[in-house]
């Protein structure tokens, strides 16, 4: 389904039956095209144990919505081994909720953060939840 760019509805139609269906292995690699605050969505990426890659790259991400990734993601999803979250507006904030959920979620192993507006405290909070993350 890369490169399409889906309505809320239609997203949230496909959201409904890649649910129901064990024989599809989805993986969300590039998100962009799809709106990223539809409810079914959301669900989906919670929910689907099989999603392995996701791609919130320029999105334009700030704090509060890392609060959603870190809390609806992270910490559900444990098979999520590819998070890029470059180009976003994510500061020291949003680090922090990032960090939280790090230190719980054992299946990361790739975590793009470029040209975000992480400062000092960010990356402090980050380090340490990289310590007891294994």
């Amino acid at each position: 389904m890369y490169g399409n760019k889906f309505k809320d509805q239609e997203a949230g139609f496909i959201a409904d039956k890649l649910k129901t269906n064990e024989k599809i292995e989805p993986q969300i690699r590039n998100i962009n095209e799809i709106p990223y605050t539809n409810p079914q969505l959301t669900q989906l990426i919670k929910s689907n144990i099989n999603s392995t890659g996701v791609n919130f790259a320029g999105k334009n991400l700030n704090d509060q919505d890392m609060k959603i990734v870190a809390n609806e993601l992270l910490q559900v999803n444990k098979v999520v081994t590819t998070l890029y979250l470059q180009a976003n507006q994510i500061g020291d904030v949003g680090a922090q909720f990032l960090a939280d959920a790090l230190r719980v979620n054992t299946t990361l192993t790739r975590l793009d953060l470029y040209t975000n507006q992480i400062g000092d405290s960010g990356a402090q909070y980050l380090g340490e939840a990289l310590k007891t993350n294994k």
